[in-house]
């Protein structure tokens, strides 16, 4: 059950480039998941929001049994020390950076659950015992625990598993990834650029194959890669490739080629 309602919340549309950057970086928030439930709902409030879909309850993918974190310690009469989940890290510092960016501080939904989020990770990540007094110094540490060699004997005896060839498989998988999200950030800025190009009066295939660059900088607000990419969707369409270039597949076909 979901604990916060935006349903109704406003966005604000008039920058596209702000609401492009809450797409690509609510894609990376929603792989993490945080020890606070209530940031997690709130990272996928902010997901929805940012594309205009509907909003999806999440699912926890690890039970609070597993984070396996330490008891805060406290060092001397003002020092505390707190084991913090490295998801939680992770969140904690995305959200701290458009917080205090304030050219992303439009006054809409998205900028309130951002401030809520913040709020709610500075309770997360910082030990507050001594409430009232100002911080001297903030300090971060990296904790580094290996299995010792018996162990990775028995995995390997137990999985049949190479760890080399384990870290060659992950590079591989990694690589794969990032090209697919690189594909996909492609496809997402052509159908913005044909979606401009709608809206600027370039609604037939004849006046998309006759427009011309200097046209397009006199009547649209476009940049230069927005240009290049305007040219694109021109000379795809001549050539009668206009889906496999808005899917952004001309390059595999081209890699496809030489391979060949």
């Amino acid at each position: 059950m979901s604990k916060f309602d935006y349903s109704n919340g406003f966005v604000d549309k008039k920058d596209r480039k702000r609401l492009y950057f809450f797409e690509e970086i609510t894609d990376i928030l929603v792989m993490y998941d945080s020890t606070n439930s209530d940031v997690n709902e709130l990272i996928y409030w902010l997901y929805s929001l940012s594309r205009s879909v509907s909003y999806r309850e999440y699912k926890i993918r690890k039970s609070k049994k597993k984070y396996k974190l330490k008891k805060d310690r406290q060092v001397d009469e003002n020092t505390f020390i707190r084991n913090v989940w490295n998801n939680d890290m992770f969140i904690y510092c995305i959200i701290l950076s458009i917080h205090d960016y304030s050219s992303w501080c439009t006054r809409d939904t998205l900028t309130e659950i951002v401030d809520r989020i913040y709020w709610i990770m500075d309770e997360v990540v910082h030990p507050n015992y001594r409430p009232g007094l100002d911080l001297e110094d903030t300090r971060y540490y990296i904790e580094m625990e290996y299995i010792n060699k018996n162990v990775q004997k028995n995995i390997k005896r137990k999985h049949n598993m190479n760890f080399e060839e384990e870290k060659w498989r992950a590079w591989q998988l990694s690589f794969l990834l990032e090209e697919r999200m690189e594909r996909e950030k492609t496809i997402r800025e052509r159908f913005r650029v044909f979606q401009t190009l709608i809206r600027y009066g370039y609604n037939t295939d004849k006046k998309i194959m006759n427009l011309a660059v200097e046209e397009l900088v006199l009547k649209t607000d476009m940049n230069r890669s927005d240009l290049a990419i305007a040219v694109g969707i021109r000379n795809a369409l001549r050539d009668k490739l206009i889906v496999t270039f808005l899917c952004g597949m001309e390059e595999m076909k081209e890699n496809i080629k030489k391979s060949n």
